[in-house]
């Protein structure tokens, strides 16, 4: 913005805002620099420390919070989420979140139905599982190979029974030991 000086124009920044919020600034030989309330910008490293403290903060409370259930004990995975009816998210301590699937069970895919029906059941499969899980006492998680999805393979015991009878049992899963999967429509 140009300001009038009496015998020429000159450009000198004007701050409007500076004005309305009562702002003023400090006398030449301070740098030029505005007094605010603050002491100052937040510096860029500071904003990175924090943020790790608070990234570490939250990841140090969720192994404290499933240590506190007994879903950790000595170093083993723990089921952090339900995917699918036969697909879960592990936590393992040391390598972070890992997808598995579920051995000796299939359930009706949520994710790409080939028709109501599956996803329907599909649905019912996913909370079902849900449902058994958070409801558990306790839960063991054997880890296996990989399949063709690199996948880990798991089988899955809640309270000392395997969750693949448990669901094919209720009619939401059917046996499978890998190959072809059978239809749900």
């Amino acid at each position: 913005m140009m300001t009038r000086d009496r015998k020429h124009l000159t450009t000198a920044p004007v701050n409007r805002s500076l004005r309305r919020f009562g702002k003023r600034r400090l006398p030449k030989g301070a740098g030029g620099r505005e007094v605010s309330g603050t002491h100052g910008r937040w510096r860029p490293w500071l904003k990175v420390l924090v943020l790790a403290l608070l990234a570490g903060a939250t990841v140090y409370a969720r192994e404290a919070y499933l240590v506190a259930r007994g879903a950790i004990v000595g170093g083993t995975c723990s089921v952090s989420s339900v995917i699918d009816g036969d697909t879960v998210r592990l936590y393992c301590p040391g390598r972070g979140l890992i997808k598995a699937r579920l051995m000796g069970f299939d359930t009706p895919e949520v994710f790409s139905p080939s028709c109501i029906t599956e996803f329907w059941l599909g649905t019912q499969a996913t909370w079902t599982l849900r449902k058994k899980l958070w409801f558990a006492k306790d839960v063991d998680i054997v880890l296996g190979g990989q399949d063709r999805y690199e996948r880990r393979l798991a089988t899955l015991l809640i309270d000392g029974k395997s969750v693949a009878e448990a669901m094919i049992s209720l009619g939401l899963a059917k046996p499978y030991r890998g190959g072809q999967r059978s239809g749900w429509c």
